[in-house]
């Protein structure tokens, strides 16, 4: 038998903790990269590593919800699922930075020729490093993913310091080349550990059409969601130059890294709920308890501390960037409606909603962004996030709660969709559910 895992709530913990820490050594990284770095430098390997991680996460295909949501049915096949999937991916990863290269689309992040060679390999490197993420958190061991950030947030400050005054690919090649070396050793321990060896038995799956399905839902999601955060470096890098865009970074990134605790929470839940169908009513009310408090400490803390770090790197990025900064800490706890519904659309998997907004949200930021950078600068791009964030939280709000009702009444009610020993969490459990 597989030796018990951590529980959603200590995988939960483990990557908020890894994602706060990671937020704040990733700004202590940009921090030191604008002390070591010309500031122009610093504002072409962010839209590098900004980009590059972009089309790793594109290189991705979704894999990672499928390896959450269904990993834990693997059976003896564990091993080669995660390879397979590792090997596409570094592929696909190749292939995107090549392309995106020979479109002529790296012309505006680098300075230097020879670092359009480089960037295909750092666009995989980003692609490995993430999806190794939600394998450990489909093993149920999300603690193995969080030392794997944390420690490469601490090892990628070095090269920083080594290379000091050299260009834009000492930043975001040696980042590319940590990342690459976490990825590698995390997989290799995981592959060689008890928790895959002791998987036996043939997969319990859900039928092929269905795992297409819910591919196919969690694809879509992906490339709306990377078209706001992938388009948005590049219209300010464009429109504002380069040091506006070292700004817009660094307050970007720390709404990125406050955003990681929504995902930490959701890829907790899917994959207990995915190994535990019986316990879906408890998890699920314990779901909404910690999307609401990561709503509020997140949003509370992006607009109280934001600023200050913001201006701890330079009065120059507090003064350009605290209202965006600001704006986007509201935004920011609206979007708990949004991710709580998309987190619990996974589980019944009835994800049409969740694209079609998502959609509808990058649609509207994009062409608000188009619209209002120009006129507003920085501002604009808060103004609209925070605009079109709200609309999306209030649209999904009353199919948010019905879906809650639905997923925390009793056991033998559950969707069958829930699980694929949805049955067995029927049969095992007495008239009322477990609560």
């Amino acid at each position: 038998m597989t030796r018990s895992a951590p529980g959603m709530g200590v995988n939960a913990l483990a990557l908020m903790v890894s994602s706060a820490l990671t937020g704040v050594l990733g700004l202590v990284y940009w921090g030191l990269a604008e002390r070591y770095f010309a500031t122009e430098t610093v504002g072409r390997a962010s839209a590098t590593v900004t980009t590059a991680t972009l089309l790793g996460t594109l290189a991705c295909l979704s894999l990672g919800g499928s390896y959450e949501r269904f990993l834990a049915g693997s059976g003896g096949r564990t091993r080669q699922h995660i390879v397979a999937g590792l090997a596409l991916v570094g592929g696909v990863g190749v292939l995107l930075g090549t392309v995106f290269v020979a479109v002529g689309q790296a012309d505006r992040l680098v300075d230097d020729p020879a670092q359009r060679w480089v960037f295909p390999g750092i666009v995989a490197a980003f692609a490995l490093y993430a999806l190794v993420d939600p394998v450990c958190t489909g093993l149920g061991r999300a603690t193995w993913a969080a030392t794997k950030n944390i420690v490469t947030a601490v090892v990628k400050l070095a090269p920083v310091v080594l290379l000091a005054g050299s260009g834009a690919l000492a930043l975001s090649g040696s980042w590319a080349v940590v990342a690459a070396a976490a990825a590698l050793t995390t997989v290799v321990a995981a592959l060689r550990s008890r928790t895959v060896r002791e998987r036996a038995g043939a997969p319990t799956l859900p039928p092929p059409r269905e795992l297409l399905a819910f591919q196919g839902a969690s694809f879509t999601l992906m490339i709306v969601a990377l078209a706001v955060p992938m388009v948005l470096p590049l219209l300010v890098l464009a429109r504002l130059g380069a040091s506006q865009n070292a700004y817009f970074n660094l307050a970007w990134s720390l709404c990125t890294a406050v955003g990681t605790l929504y995902a930490a929470v959701m890829s907790s839940y899917v994959a207990a709920a995915s190994q535990e169908p019986r316990q879906v009513p408890p998890l699920t009310r314990r779901l909404v308890r910690l999307v609401a408090a990561v709503g509020a400490v997140g949003g509370l803390g992006l607009a109280g501390a934001g600023p200050f770090l913001l201006h701890l790197v330079s009065p120059a990025y507090a003064s350009a960037a605290t209202t965006l900064l600001l704006l986007m800490a509201v935004a920011f706890a609206l979007q708990g409606v949004v991710f709580l519904y998309g987190t619990l659309s996974r589980i019944v998997r009835r994800q049409r909603l969740a694209v079609a907004v998502q959609c509808a949200s990058a649609v509207g930021i994009t062409a608000g962004a188009l619209w209002a950078v120009p006129r507003w600068g920085l501002t604009g791009v808060g103004v609209v996030y925070l605009v079109v964030e709200g609309a999306c939280a209030l649209l999904l709000a009353a199919p948010c709660l019905r879906l809650y009702r639905e997923l925390t009444g009793p056991a033998e009610d559950l969707p069958a969709t829930v699980g694929a020993t949805v049955d067995e969490a029927r049969a095992a459990t007495p008239t009322g559910g477990e609560r």
